[in-house]
C-alpha cells in the first residue's frame, strides 16, 4: 500500500496500519504463522490425554472381545449394549482430543468424563449358564453363584435376587447402577424363558413345580 493511499489518516492511523501490513508480509514470506507456544505442564496434559485415549480403547476393544468369546445361551447376556458403549468412549476420545490441554476448554473435558463414565457403566453384563450365574464388568467377573435346580427372584427398586429354592445360596444384581431400566419381564424371560411361575407370601417368585 502506497503513501497516497494512506492519505487522510493521521499519523498514527498510517503507523498501525504499515505494521499491521509488515506483519502480514513476514507471515508470507516464511510460509507459516507463529505457532501457540506450549509448555511443559500442556505437554505432559498433552500425553495424559493421548494415554487416557489408549486405555479407553483398549478396554472397550477388551469389553467387546469378551462378549464376542461367550458361549452361545438361549437368550445371550442381559442387554449389553455395544454399540452405546463404542460410541460414548469415541465421543469422549473425540472431545478430549479436541480439548487439547487449552484450560479454556475446560467443558469439554468435563463432558468427554461424563461420556466415558456413560461407557463404562455400559459395560455390564450377566451370563446365565449351567455353571452358575455370573456378573461381568468389561469382561472382570464381579460376581458369581452357582444355582442348580429349582429357582425362586425377587426384585424391587434397587435388586433383583435369585436363589434356590428353601435355599441360601443366592446371587444380587444391583439394579440401582446403570443400566437398571430392565423390567420384572425382562429379568424372568432371561433367567426362566417361559417356564411357569408361582409367587408365594414370602415375596419370592418360584418356578411352578407340576402338580
Amino acid at each position: 500500500m502506497t503513501g497516497d493511499s494512506l492519505d487522510g489518516y493521521s499519523a498514527g492511523e498510517r503507523a498501525r496500519i504499515e505494521a499491521m501490513l509488515d506483519h502480514e508480509g513476514a507471515e508470507d514470506e516464511d510460509g507459516f504463522a507463529p505457532s501457540e507456544p506450549v509448555g511443559a505442564i500442556r505437554r505432559t496434559v498433552r500425553w495424559l490425554i493421548w494415554l487416557t485415549s489408549l486405555a479407553m480403547l483398549a478396554l472397550t476393544g477388551w469389553h467387546v472381545a469378551a462378549l464376542a468369546l461367550l458361549p452361545d445361551t438361549a437368550l445371550d447376556g442381559v442387554h449389553a449394549p455395544i454399540a452405546l458403549t463404542i460410541g460414548f468412549t469415541l465421543f469422549g476420545i473425540v472431545l478430549l482430543l479436541w480439548f487439547d490441554g487449552r484450560w479454556r476448554w475446560l467443558p469439554l473435558l468435563a463432558l468427554a468424563i461424563g461420556a466415558f463414565g456413560v461407557a463404562g457403566l455400559s459395560m455390564r453384563w450377566v451370563d446365565s449358564s449351567k455353571t452358575g450365574v455370573h456378573e461381568y464388568w468389561a469382561g472382570l467377573e464381579r460376581g458369581s453363584a452357582v444355582l442348580p435346580g429349582d429357582l425362586c427372584y425377587r426384585i424391587d427398586a434397587a435388586t433383583f435376587a435369585l436363589r434356590r429354592r428353601n435355599g441360601r445360596a443366592g446371587f444380587t444384581y444391583r439394579r440401582g447402577i446403570w443400566p437398571s431400566t430392565f423390567s420384572e419381564a425382562e429379568f424372568k424371560r432371561y433367567f426362566f424363558s417361559d417356564l411357569p411361575m408361582r409367587a408365594g407370601t414370602d415375596g419370592w417368585t418360584c418356578v411352578a413345580r407340576p402338580a
